[in-house]
């Protein structure tokens, strides 16, 4: 017998793996469907994916030379 699980998640690691997606916005259901099939419509869903994808190579880096400005 096969079970279905309801994950709430803000996490895009959490859902990876499923097999359907419900994606909400503003309280509503925007999209729904694999992850592929998601991306692949290039909807909201696939928006948030792609920044999230590139906020995982942002890096805060200290200034090298003091006279340049300080770090709070």
């Amino acid at each position: 017998m096969r079970r279905a699980r309801v994950i709430v998640a803000h996490r895009f690691a959490a859902v990876r793996d499923a097999g359907q997606v419900l994606f909400a916005e503003d309280g509503r259901l925007a999209e729904h469907g694999s992850i592929d099939e998601l991306l692949a419509r290039d909807g909201r869903f696939a928006e948030s994916w792609r920044h999230r994808e590139r906020s995982t190579r942002w890096r805060i880096t200290a200034p090298a030379d003091p006279a340049h400005g300080r770090l709070p």
